[in-house]
């Protein structure tokens, strides 16, 4: 009976001390993360160059006074992934009161026109649904659907693919043909890639494939019709054939009437 007793007792003792450590290691932690010693005092913010510091701040959920022993790195990170603008995020706790946020922002590459307008990375991923504080200087694409996009497993179209090379190209630091021409990128499965450069009146039509050939001939021509006095300006210039390049000057002078006059 008394070894029983004995037995017992000490697992009494057992159970007491554990919660009485586990009461402690509880006080010590509370004591150490609510220390003034490691509020936090500054906050650094790298990679920022569409968004504010206060978004990503805002975005973090991370503000002055925060313990920096308290926040937890992984889900702040998967807080800042959650923003469609942002790619890549790293936070780091610089002890004993500092955090460094650093991002990584989506490259947007165009627009998309499928009912409404989506912004296009350069990837080629539709990253988020176009709203009047985003980018409005940037190329729009038309003429395709969700299904060029790829969904579900399946691959981009050929369409797809053919518009994001022209895009790419004509984006490109240095690029030869400069982007800054483009208002719209026509695609379609037949007729391939056609741009509508500068107020949408003139044409270039591509086709498909080999873009950097035909972006080349194009600039070519351009300058050639540049230093030409008879012909001052175009509205389409076609380079779908390897072997020519047709041009279809502005038309001048008095339109066609057709009719009997009254």
């Amino acid at each position: 009976m008394g070894r029983f007793f004995v037995i017992g007792l000490k697992g009494s003792l057992g159970v007491s001390g554990l919660v009485l450590l586990s009461a402690a290691l509880v006080f010590v932690h509370d004591f150490i993360t609510q220390a003034a010693y490691f509020k936090v005092k500054t906050l650094s913010v790298q990679g920022t160059r569409r968004l504010s510091r206060e978004t990503v701040l805002e975005q973090a959920k991370i503000r002055k006074g925060t313990s920096a022993l308290g926040i937890n790195l992984g889900l702040t990170r998967r807080r800042l992934l959650a923003h469609p603008w942002i790619v890549d995020a790293t936070v780091k706790r610089q002890l004993p009161s500092g955090v460094e946020i650093r991002i990584q922002e989506e490259d947007p590459l165009a627009l998309v026109e499928m009912g409404d307008l989506f912004l296009v990375n350069r990837q080629g991923e539709i990253f988020k649904k176009w709203s009047p504080s985003d980018p409005q200087d940037l190329p729009i694409v038309r003429g395709l659907d969700f299904s060029d996009v790829g969904v579900l497993g399946a691959p981009p179209s050929a369409a797809w693919k053919d518009a994001m090379a022209v895009l790419r190209r004509i984006t490109a630091p240095h690029a030869l043909f400069p982007g800054s021409m483009v208002q719209s990128v026509h695609a379609d499965p037949e007729l391939g890639i056609t741009l509508c450069l500068f107020d949408g009146g003139k044409a270039l039509h591509l086709g498909h494939g080999d873009f950097a050939v035909k972006l080349v001939r194009f600039r070519e021509a351009f300058l050639r019709l540049s230093a030409m006095e008879n012909i001052s300006d175009f509205d389409v210039i076609d380079v779908r054939e390897r072997d020519r390049i047709v041009v279809i000057p502005v038309r001048t002078g008095p339109v066609p009437r057709t009719g009997k006059e009254a």
